[in-house]
């Protein structure tokens, strides 16, 4: 009978000495575990993770790039020359020693060849009042005179002034030019229109 209780003890020791041994077993195994995963790549505790501070220090605004320094142009008046007074010029072109003029102004537009030395009118042509004179530009032993809004430009004999036809176009006559190929007009907005002098067709923009 006390060999059989002494068993029974001997038996319950071992069987606590095993589960003390599983538990420790365990424990550790988590530990490592837990150390594991700690250590891993990538691994973060939200608790521990900071937010980079944000610069908030007011910034002086960005100059802008130097420009080139533009060069200052400064007319000298040479000499002076006489001039009707109540020319209001909106086109002028040299031609072999005289001045041809486009004049402005409702029922006061006219063309004009104008000797420079005295300003004498050597040859005139007056436009109706219902024209405004405009633009001028020689093309060839032609004048070619734009009107403002009446959507008409008139061609002229170099010599006599005297219109040989007229040409209509779309918008304003304002500055005209010949650049030995096409007419470069300006109708008062950012644009320049390429013109056919034969026919006033629009060619192109710039």
């Amino acid at each position: 009978m006390a060999r059989a209780q002494r068993r029974h003890t001997e038996a319950g020791k071992r069987a606590n000495q095993r589960s003390t041994r599983v538990l420790w077993g365990g424990l550790l195994a988590g530990g490592l575990i837990a150390v594991g995963i700690a250590l891993a790549p990538g691994f973060r505790d939200p608790a521990e993770e900071t937010v980079a501070p944000v610069d908030i220090t007011p910034r002086e605004p960005a100059l802008p790039a130097a420009t080139p320094q533009v060069e200052a142009l400064r007319v000298r008046v040479v000499r002076k020359y006489p001039h009707a007074a109540d020319a209001f010029t909106q086109g002028l072109i040299w031609h072999e020693d005289a001045m041809y003029e486009s004049t402005g102004q409702y029922g006061r537009s006219s063309l004009r060849k104008v000797r420079l030395e005295d300003g004498k009118v050597l040859a005139e042509r007056k436009l109706e009042s219902r024209f405004f004179g405009e633009g001028l530009a020689r093309v060839d032993d032609r004048l070619i005179q734009l009107t403002w809004r009446a959507g008409l430009a008139f061609v002229s004999d170099l010599t006599t002034l005297e219109e040989h036809k007229a040409l209509s176009y779309s918008g304003e006559g304002w500055g005209l030019c010949y650049d030995g190929t096409a007419l470069v007009m300006s109708d008062g907005s950012s644009m320049l229109e390429l013109r056919d002098p034969e026919s006033m067709a629009l060619l192109g923009e710039v």
